[in-house]
């Protein structure tokens, strides 16, 4: 009961910040710049890009975790050391 209790927490917080920072993203987009630095080696701009790029982080995230959750239904896709009859059972539930 532990267990889920912390899980559904950690999702919790997991889902509040995601929706937060993109509160945050969304009502300051108008002072955004529209070209934002991709990268910065010894304090030198190297390159530049569009503003809209910076949903790429929320949304590859949202990806992942989505994809993981998909996996973690499916615990028989993984691939586990000495799985065996006998444990398959107690590695499954430690996916979980």
């Amino acid at each position: 009961m532990k267990h889920k209790a912390f899980k559904g927490a950690l999702m919790l917080i997991s889902g509040v910040t995601l929706l937060y920072h993109g509160y945050h993203l969304l009502s300051l987009w108008s002072d955004i710049p529209s070209q934002v630095a991709l990268h910065v080696s010894d304090d030198e701009l190297e390159d530049l890009g569009p503003k809209f790029l910076l949903f790429l982080m929320p949304a590859s995230s949202i990806f992942l975790w989505l994809l993981l959750g998909f996996f973690g239904r499916k615990p028989e896709s993984w691939n586990y050391i000495n799985l065996t009859e006998e444990n398959k059972h107690i590695q499954y539930a430690s996916l979980r």
